[in-house]
């Protein structure tokens, strides 16, 4: 083999974080290095290249090490190129007996420099006195320097202390450690550059981090410093991709029958968010957040060797780690992962917040909702029940053969609802356009198409007040089902609550939720309250009369409710309701018999056509649903637009305009149909105990900063 100026090393490993440690180490060392992340790639590599010298891991997570390596031995290209394997002590021997090419082993965790004097000793033809040796073959031919009488030697984890001696000589035992109250406390000393084959220096220590409560821009400064550093060393502080092999949440799962301080040889592979950190001198033990939840993380400095001192001066709280490891369970009873390699995969420039509390400021909270749901549990939590009540709704509907759209969110008729619209323009057009405040039309109009059973969950916008209860943008499902009226609708609604509140409540029998002050037993049938009955046994009044001469306001007077004198029909009603009815409603139950004047889009009761064949759900006090019996004769709605113009003529802002299209779409022939409405972000409130909007929608409109 041609002499080079500098040896190549074909490095054959699939974790990125050991072959970045490998690699630095490598090449300080003055090697060449040159990666492959499989055993093909490795053959191709050899057979190209001619590498001075092969460096293999046995415990590739993605390949079967051993099969590669035992093809990569075997293969002609590769007589005569040394090999130094990498694994678990427990495969030594099988490892060792594979070609007599290999010339040295490493047995997990180690220090990277390790690696480098392993491969430089054998390089300078010394071979490992610890690797047991089979018989050549004939042919070729190979110098070989001595080697011991083959038998089969325990090999412990690598010390400190052997880290800095020649392989070839026995190493010194090392220093016994001081308990961790003795250990000092001093600033890391980072570890210093050298040239090949030079001594390692001192150097000062490092500066004083800045108090955590220091200004930010103190902080911010000193973690940029630290990033810089990284830099400096020729590692990406911001890698491509780190190779996962397990989440915390199922490391803990699958490990859980470990008793206390017994450890698994499986090597896994997990990344996260730095989220606690204790440094105790020559030991760490920190907890990284995926995901699934937290595991703790430990680090020992006579097994990461200078991998250790460079974590503790360079990796802060906040900060992206992958750490690859071992399992095992601490004397307190932890699953932890006893960490062979970390790599850093994404530097925090700030700080994150306090680590007992987390973000306690409610404006910082959804200002700031990135950092909300890092640092506080039951945050993420919440809005993982938020979409597990979307999928399920999703799923029942798909079960039930709807079939899922969507629909314009900018209108040129803000229909469907009785709201004041957002207005934007379109330049293009030259035309002035609303959010949507509802799909509802769009949707009717896929009934005439012959889409029988359609929904969509999206977004509407209504531009009305801000409170605990309203945002101006939401979340809202609406589903039509042809052949069916209100009373089918109510069944699905039901159906489509309780699965919802089993769903967010798993693996519990409790299905009793609480929300402001209210207790809500979903396992228990919802109330079916006609207004009709309510009006009178509550307010001994007539409401077939209210509704046939619209006497809502003098009704109010009756009850002695204050209302404003501009305060239109429909609002009358329902501070009636809001203020009388609900109160003794209950905490699960269906109101049916609205009045139709305020019922526009939907078709009127047979015997009393000033009753409306709708029903809103209430739980605990909160409008949840609203369905109707979907008016679909074309002469009778137009009428109801009609008398919705004269009321937004007459001040009503939010009175329903006439839209054209919807009522072409009728005279095409809409067959019978029931039409539901479902606020996602209310039902959420009330299946997660919130008392606030704001607390369920990721990034809630606020003022500006």
């Amino acid at each position: 083999m041609a002499e080079k100026k500098e040896p190549t090393v074909l490095l054959a490993e699939d974790e990125n974080s050991s072959a970045d440690l490998f690699r630095v180490a490598l090449e300080k060392a003055g090697f060449i290095v040159r990666r492959v992340e499989d055993g093909e790639g490795a053959l191709e590599a050899v057979r190209k290249e001619k590498p001075d010298i092969i460096v293999m891991d046995l415990m590739m997570p993605r390949m079967d090490g051993f099969t590669a390596a035992t093809h990569l031995a075997a293969e002609e290209a590769t007589r005569g190129i040394p090999i130094v394997v990498i694994s678990a002590k427990a495969g030594m021997k099988d490892a060792c007996e594979m070609s007599p090419n290999i010339m040295d082993f490493l047995a997990k965790p180690f220090a990277p420099e390790r690696l480098a004097e392993a491969v430089k000793n054998v390089l300078e033809g010394k071979r490992n006195i610890n690797v047991p040796v089979k018989p050549p073959p004939p042919e070729p031919a190979r110098e070989e320097t001595t080697a011991p009488e083959e038998k089969e030697v325990e090999m412990a984890v690598p010390s400190a202390a052997e880290y800095e001696a020649p392989l070839s000589e026995p190493a010194p035992k090392p220093a016994p450690e001081p308990p961790v109250s003795e250990k000092p406390s001093a600033p890391p000393v980072p570890p210093a550059k050298e040239e090949r084959g030079s001594k390692e220096e001192s150097k000062p220590p490092a500066a004083p981090e800045p108090a955590p409560d220091a200004p930010i821009e103190d902080l911010m400064e000193q973690r940029r410093s630290k990033l810089q550093k990284y830099r400096d060393t020729g590692l990406n502080p911001y890698p491509t991709r780190y190779d996962v092999t397990a989440q915390a949440g199922a490391v803990l799962q699958r490990f859980e029958s470990l008793g206390t301080e017994a450890a698994s040889e499986e090597l896994v592979a997990v990344a996260g968010r730095l989220m606690t950190r204790r440094d105790m001198g020559k030991i760490i033990f920190a907890h990284v957040q995926d995901r699934t939840g937290r595991i703790q993380v430990y680090l020992r400095k006579d097994e990461l060797g200078s991998a250790f001192a460079f974590f503790k001066e360079h990796v802060d709280l906040g900060d992206h780690v992958g750490f690859a490891g071992t399992p095992f369970r601490t004397k307190t009873g932890e699953i932890t992962i006893r960490a062979a390699s970390w790599r850093l995969l994404s530097k925090t420039l700030r700080p994150p917040p306090e680590k007992f509390h987390g973000m306690t400021s409610v404006e910082e909270r959804y200002r700031r909702r990135e950092v909300d749901l890092f640092s506080n549990e039951d945050v993420r939590e919440r809005f993982l029940h938020r979409r597990s009540i979307v999928s399920t709704l999703r799923r029942i509907l798909e079960g039930k053969g709807f079939v899922e759209v969507e629909t314009p969110m900018m209108q040129s008729v803000p229909g469907g609802a009785a709201a004041r619209p957002f207005m934007t323009h379109h330049e293009a057009l030259d035309q002035d356009l609303y959010l949507r405040i509802a799909p509802e039309l769009y949707l009717k109009r896929l009934l005439v198409g012959g889409l029988e059973r359609v929904f969509e969950i999206g977004r509407a916008f209504r531009n009305e007040g801000i409170d605990t209860r309203h945002n101006p943008e939401f979340t809202i499902l609406e589903c039509y089902q042809a052949y069916t009226d209100y009373k089918g609708m109510m069944e699905l609604a039901e159906e489509l609550i309780k699965t919802c509140a089993a769903q967010v409540r798993r693996g519990t029998e409790n299905l009793v939720f609480e929300y402001r002050g209210k207790k809500a037993d979903m396992d228990r049938p919802f109330a079916r309250l006609n207004l009709v009955e309510l009006f009178k046994e509550q307010l001994q009044l007539d409401y077939f009369d209210l509704c046939r001469t619209n006497g809502w306001r003098a009704a109010c007077g009756k009850l002695n409710l204050k209302i404003s004198d501009a305060l239109p029909d429909h609002k009358c009603f329902e501070a009636i309701l809001d203020e009388k009815i609900l109160p003794v409603a209950g905490p699960a139950a269906f109101l049916f018999g609205y009045p139709a004047a305020f019922s526009p889009l939907a078709k009127q009761n047979a015997d009393h056509p000033e009753i409306a064949e709708r029903f809103e759900l209430f739980l605990c006090g909160e409008e949840v649903g609203n369905a109707y019996s979907e008016q679909n004769d074309p002469d009778v709605q137009r009428k109801h637009f009609e008398a919705q113009a004269a009321a937004r003529k007459a001040g009503d802002a939010e009175a329903m305009p006439a839209d054209e299209e919807f009522l072409t779409a009728l005279e095409h022939g809409m067959p019978p149909a029931g039409g539901l409405g479902i606020g996602v972000d209310r039902l959420t409130m009330i299946l997660t105990g919130v008392e606030s909007i704001r607390e369920v929608i990721l990034f809630p409109l606020l003022r500006p900063s």
